[in-house]
């Protein structure tokens, strides 16, 4: 069990996600659709699993069939035996695309709120440095006229 999650049985709503059909993905790991960067993540995740107990939650993003990236939010658990050993990893992936989409243009737009909002009313050091920087231009000013 190398892999966080053996594709072999592709259910229809993770063909839905990654479109691909479930014969597809029973020839691919979960790893070979996870975007590089998160690839980490994932393995990191597998290992801790075998380690510790179970389910984690995580979030990675992969790489759909039409090439265009989806977010998605893994919740696993290691299955064991009555000996204690490894059986199978179950697995649940949600698409979450839109509340990262959400949640990044929430971010981008208090960011600019906050830019807004400095402008009109900059804070205490931000008017100090503003008004020695005003009389210092007005002091060159006043010196090349003369």
């Amino acid at each position: 069990m190398s892999d966080l999650c053996a594709l072999r049985r592709g259910a229809r709503i993770y063909c839905e996600i990654t479109g691909y059909s479930a014969e597809e993905l029973a020839e691919r790991r979960s790893l070979d659709i996870t975007v590089a960067e998160d690839i980490g993540v994932t393995e990191e995740m597998s290992r801790k699993l075998h380690r510790e107990p179970s389910p984690y939650y995580f979030e990675k993003r992969y790489l759909r069939k039409s090439g265009e990236i989806c977010w998605v939010g893994c919740t696993v658990s290691l299955i064991r035996g009555p000996d204690n050993k490894p059986l199978y990893i179950l697995g649940m992936v949600e698409d979450i695309s839109e509340r990262k989409k959400t949640q990044s243009e929430l971010t981008l737009a208090k960011e600019e709120a906050d830019r807004v909002a400095e402008a009109l009313n900059p804070t205490p050091k931000k008017k100090r440095v503003t008004k020695k920087v005003a009389e210092t231009e007005a002091k060159k000013t006043t010196e090349a006229k003369t």
